[in-house]
């Protein structure tokens, strides 16, 4: 009669737990007490586990699967994260790079040209969209990682272990 689950790999405890519980995980309305053929009562009980001739995933079977894949969720979205984290690590380099190379054209148009207040006006505009880049890019980077940091220490049912 218990071939078939040990077969499906159930142990001991999944037999037990299958005979207390439905599939679904209710509980059944009696018990052994009240019934006068243990064996069949036994069969009706196990027999509910059993789908067109295929044993049904145990319920540890199926709380491993359901951690397995929470487990897979969160290693991707830490690897998401990371990920973000990183593209969003450079671009301040590359958007510094940039600012440096705009205002050393405008130093030299000052340099050149006799209009310095307006080369001087584009430099200091230069400077406060660099400085407000900069500062977007940094509060977006601890967004980011207090995100991660939430995400990796999160106490959750989700992540206990089966």
């Amino acid at each position: 009669m218990i071939r078939p689950f040990v077969a499906a790999g159930w142990t001991v405890a999944d037999l037990q737990e299958a005979i207390d519980q439905r599939p679904d995980g209710r509980s059944w309305t009696y018990d052994l007490r009240e019934v006068r053929r243990a064996e069949y009562w036994l069969k009706y009980r196990l027999d509910a586990w059993i789908d067109h001739g295929t044993v049904l995933p145990s319920a540890r079977q199926k709380r491993a699967a359901e951690h397995k894949r929470v487990m897979l969720r969160r290693e991707r979205a830490i690897a998401q994260a990371e990920a973000e984290r990183r593209r969003i690590d450079s671009i301040p380099r590359s958007r510094l790079l940039a600012g440096r190379l705009k205002a050393r054209r405008a130093l030299l148009d000052v340099a050149d040209s006799r209009r310095r207040p307006a080369a001087q006006k584009a430099v200091d505009e230069l400077a406060a969209e660099l400085e407000a880049t900069l500062a977007a890019e940094s509060a977006a980077r601890e967004f980011l990682t207090e995100s991660l940091h939430d995400i990796i220490t999160a106490p959750s049912h989700e992540t206990s272990t089966p």
